[in-house]
């Protein structure tokens, strides 16, 4: 996973994410960490700086990672960000042997 991009960021500042998208995942009562997660994966998947726009969510067992990845997604397919196939189209394609 690669880092923020510091053209597209401003130390954590979001303000440029739609405000359509802000006030849904206000909605899903995140804590500060899983909002960070949501809004800096919606601003990468937007990024043109950067190649490597990939986001890697992890934590200790109970700490809201399904939470944040669903409404990650949500966002995503709401407002048009990624579509459905993008989701499930495979990423690793294994070589025949």
């Amino acid at each position: 996973a690669g880092e923020d991009c510091t053209i597209c960021l401003s130390q954590g500042d979001f303000s440029n994410v739609d405000s359509r998208v802000r006030e849904a995942i206000e909605s899903f009562k995140l804590d500060e960490s899983q909002k960070k997660a949501v809004f800096s994966s919606i601003m990468m998947r937007k990024c043109t700086h950067q190649k490597d726009n990939v986001r890697l969510i992890w934590g200790p067992p109970r700490t809201g990672k399904t939470k944040t990845v669903a409404s990650l997604l949500f966002s995503l397919f709401r407002f048009n960000y990624a579509s459905r196939k993008e989701a499930y189209e495979p990423t690793l394609r294994v070589p025949p042997v």
